[in-house]
């Protein structure tokens, strides 16, 4: 009965979900997790991942091939998700694609940034809603694009009345 979904649905949970318990276990200095109460063996969450996406194979639902794909689309996803939920309990706003505080590198100096960029300009125009970055408030302000000039350069007029003429190549900012 496998059928051909590929990669595996189920795999990339298991990823995930051992990734984060991973990380929780760090985070908190419990150790390795090991010995984890079921009603089968397992000896660890390495262990829990395996059997949790080898359970699909057992139970003839995937392909061998579906489950470690299904693991590479989510690599190190749980980590990511563990280390937000530590920003959300020392009270950091999410809002904000990237804070200086961030450990990891500011995504305007990694690859592909700029095709990101240009891929979401290409959906921007006038009535477009943004949350504009101000950097001397780290905060971000919404508005809507009320004039697309020549090239990359906009006119926003803000929802508290202020209108600003900006490059957005040069900007930080969500789509609203």
């Amino acid at each position: 009965m496998p059928h051909s979904e590929y990669p595996s649905g189920l795999a990339p949970l298991c990823k995930a979900y051992t990734d984060y318990a991973k990380a929780y276990a760090s985070g908190h200095d419990l150790g390795e997790v090991t010995n984890i109460k079921a009603s089968f063996s397992i000896p660890n969450l390495n262990a829990l991942t395996h059997q949790c996406g080898q359970s699909r194979i057992w139970g003839g639902m995937h392909f061998n091939a579906s489950i470690p794909a299904g693991y590479a689309l989510v690599d190190g996803l749980g980590k990511v998700g563990f280390d937000r939920m530590q920003l959300i309990h020392r009270g950091t706003n999410l809002t904000n694609t990237w804070r200086s505080d961030d450990p990891r590198p500011d995504p305007r100096q990694c690859a592909g940034y700029a095709e990101l960029v240009s891929h979401a300009l290409s959906t921007i125009g006038v009535g477009t809603r943004l949350d504009i970055h101000w950097p001397s408030e780290d905060e971000f302000y919404p508005g809507t694009v009320a004039i697309h000039h020549l090239g990359n350069i906009y006119t926003v007029l803000y929802n508290d009345g202020y209108m600003e003429r900006m490059d957005l190549t040069k900007e930080r900012f969500n789509l609203i």
